[in-house]
C-alpha cells in the first residue's frame, strides 16, 4: 500500500513525531499491562503496525 502526501518539511516532522509518540504510548501500555497481567493483545497489534509505519516513513524521507 502506498500513501502519497504533499507535506512541508515541518509538517512531515510533526506527523512523524505524532506517530512515534503514539507508538511509545502504546509500547508503554503493552509493557505495563504485561507486567500487571492485563490483556494487551490489541495494544500489541497496534504497536507492531505503528512500528512498521514508522520504518516505512523513515525510509521515504
Amino acid at each position: 500500500m502506498r500513501v502519497v502526501m504533499n507535506l512541508s518539511g515541518d509538517e512531515w516532522l510533526a506527523a512523524l513525531t505524532c506517530i512515534e509518540r503514539r507508538y511509545n504510548d502504546v509500547r508503554r501500555k503493552v509493557l505495563e499491562g504485561d507486567r500487571k497481567g492485563r490483556s494487551i493483545h490489541r495494544y500489541r497489534e497496534e504497536a507492531l503496525l505503528l512500528a512498521r509505519v514508522i520504518e516505512e516513513l523513515k525510509h521515504q524521507k
